[in-house]
């Protein structure tokens, strides 16, 4: 059985929209969560003051963290299309190459 290596840049794109999409969801999620800590004031007042700290760190640490990941997908985004790009270029680079190679008849 051959073994056979077969890039095909219709899936690469498909699997760039697909971290687009993450992306995009990732930053949704963060906005959703976004004011927490100020909402935890807002409607416990007093009572709750010994959470506002670690709500406040926790909402920075949660917003830093989807910002990186968003960030790790846009990055990953572009890196499929650029495979899929220097895929067909050098995919058509070699087919001329063997195309002059060939002799007629």
């Amino acid at each position: 059985m051959a073994n056979k290596f077969e890039v095909k840049t219709a899936y690469l794109e498909q699997l760039a929209l697909e971290q687009e999409e993450a992306a995009v969801e990732i930053d949704s999620a963060m906005a959703t969560t976004d004011g927490l800590a100020y909402k935890l004031v807002w409607d416990h007042g007093l009572i709750s003051a010994a959470f506002w700290g670690v709500m406040f760190n926790t909402e920075s640490e949660r917003e830093a963290a989807c910002t990186n990941m968003a960030s790790v997908c846009a990055d990953l985004a572009g890196k499929l299309r650029a495979s899929a790009t220097a895929y067909t270029s050098t995919d058509t680079q070699t087919s001329d190459n063997l195309d002059q190679q060939m002799l007629p008849g």
